[in-house]
């Protein structure tokens, strides 16, 4: 049976810097679990191969299984389900919130992080199989058992592939030759693109091609509409280039020793140092580096909450990369009132992060065209659920495109946007009738659905952040929360 492993590893070749803290790896031990925990397993396994095209997330079940073993629920609170009649009240959300606090509080691994999988990127596992595969040392890194769960995986996922090297654009690997100061050198590239160009340009410059086997024939066969042989490489190559362009204010009580000014001075000076170079330091679309509103936003946010705490440190630097960045995500909004969002999906997060930023750097509802012209958008996009739920495809085409359905985490975006812009201040009903939705999609467990995948980068690869489901709700509820609890008081 497996199970996961957390903050273990060592050896020469494997060294780590903080004692692997947060490091997660799924081991296998064929004396572990009862019989009706592995029955449990084989049920989980077919329940999701089942359903694999209409819940493409695992929602880590194994990993929850494992936990609840380990860390049961301190207590059980009874589940709430409110009507649109219902008054939305503090106790209430402070119901829902121990709910989901409790159970989020169970995931927690014992060396504090909260492991999850990392799941929808695609290219990563099936590249380390190609390399072992073609290096003859398949057998010798994985165990029978991981070969298992990969079949398992490739078949629940479909990935597969067979081409050409001439069906490729150059791969060039005397890149790597070119003085290492110039932008084009790879060394230079993002860290994604960087170590799959290293890999690959070695492999093209030596049109390295692995064993022909029945196997390979037979997807050959199965891959293309005409014989392989007469495959039109060229054409093929540019179809595919066609088809790629498409902690220190909480008590130390809770958070134990607070970070030293010192190490506080470092972070601000490197803030800074990126604003002076460049505001970011992801490639969106791969090569081109282009700032992301979220970035900023937070850096934004960051600063204006160091200035209030030592305002004279750099003070006037500080403020002038406040002002700029404020006028950079003004300028960054779209016609509709939205911001287009780089490592989400897609403008509810987008325009989450540049509202806070905005807010955080003075501007209001009363003073700000641009936080008017977001809350316009927003309210706009509310389903008649009283949620919010964004396709993946807005990332895509970079126009908002709703899903048909209410989304736990882009209901949140949507939510805690409104209520940083003042929304509770004008009109509460919009946050109030989205508040509803979360606590009535909770589940009797205490977290939030599993739905669609929310992480997105370079406008085209789509993963899922697997704390999110919990993480946006909680932020949510809580916030709300407060503002009643501030208001009241």
């Amino acid at each position: 049976m497996w199970r996961l492993t957390t903050s273990e590893g060592g050896g020469p070749w494997l060294r780590s810097a903080n004692g692997f803290l947060g490091r997660q790896v799924w081991e296998y031990d064929p004396d572990t679990g009862t019989s009706d925990e592995r029955a449990e397993v084989d049920r989980l396994r077919a329940d999701y191969t089942k359903h694999r095209f209409h819940r493409k997330e695992s929602q880590d079940l194994l990993l929850r299984l494992q936990y609840a073993k380990l860390n049961p629920l301190p207590v059980n609170i009874p589940t709430l389900k409110l009507d649109k009649s219902a008054e939305l009240t503090e106790e209430i959300l402070s119901t829902s919130l121990r709910r989901a606090l409790n159970r989020f509080s169970t995931l927690q691994a014992d060396d504090g992080h909260w492991p999850g999988d990392y799941s929808g990127l695609l290219f990563i596992m099936p590249i380390i199989i190609f390399s072992l595969y073609v290096t003859g040392s398949l057998h010798t890194v994985l165990s029978l058992e991981h070969r298992r769960e990969i079949i398992r995986y490739i078949y629940n996922h479909q990935i597969i592939g067979v081409y050409e090297w001439s069906g490729n654009n150059p791969i060039i690997p005397e890149l790597w030759l070119v003085p290492d100061f110039l932008p084009i050198h790879p060394g230079r590239f993002w860290c994604f693109t960087r170590l799959v160009y290293m890999s690959m340009a070695y492999l093209y410059g030596k049109k390295f091609v692995g064993p022909i086997t029945t196997t390979i024939l037979a997807l050959r066969d199965d891959l293309y509409n005409t014989a392989y042989e007469k495959v039109n490489w060229d054409k093929a190559r540019h179809s595919c280039a066609k088809a790629l362009l498409r902690l220190s204010k909480i008590s130390p009580k809770l958070v134990g020793d607070p970070i030293s000014q010192e190490r506080l001075y470092d972070a601000i000076d490197c803030l800074l140092s990126f604003m002076v170079l460049n505001p970011s330091e992801s490639f969106r679309n791969i090569v081109v580096d282009y700032p992301s509103v979220e970035c900023t936003s937070s850096a934004l946010d960051a600063l204006v909450i160091f200035k209030d705490m030592y305002p004279q440190y750099r003070r006037g630097e500080i403020e002038n990369c406040i002002k700029n960045a404020s006028l950079f995500i003004e300028k960054s909004q779209r016609k509709d009132g939205a911001w287009y969002g780089t490592w989400g999906i897609c403008f509810t997060y987008g325009t989450m992060f540049a509202v806070r930023g905005l807010v955080a750097a003075g501007r209001t509802y009363d003073n700000s065209h641009s936080i008017r012209k977001a809350c316009s958008f927003l309210l706009s996009n509310q389903q008649n659920t009283g949620g919010w739920g964004e396709s993946y495809i807005s990332s895509d085409i970079e126009d908002y495109v709703d899903s048909g359905k209410p989304n736990a985490v882009n209901t949140s975006f949507a939510m805690l946007a409104l209520i940083y812009a003042g929304q509770l201040g004008r009109d509460p009903l919009p946050v109030y009738q989205a508040a509803r939705l979360l606590i009535n999609i909770q589940l009797g467990t205490g977290e939030f659905p599993q739905q669609e995948h929310i992480g997105c980068f370079n406008s085209s690869l789509y993963f899922n952040y697997a704390n999110y489901r919990n993480i946006f709700p909680i932020l949510a509820l809580g916030e709300l929360r407060g503002r009643i609890m501030a208001k009241k008081n």
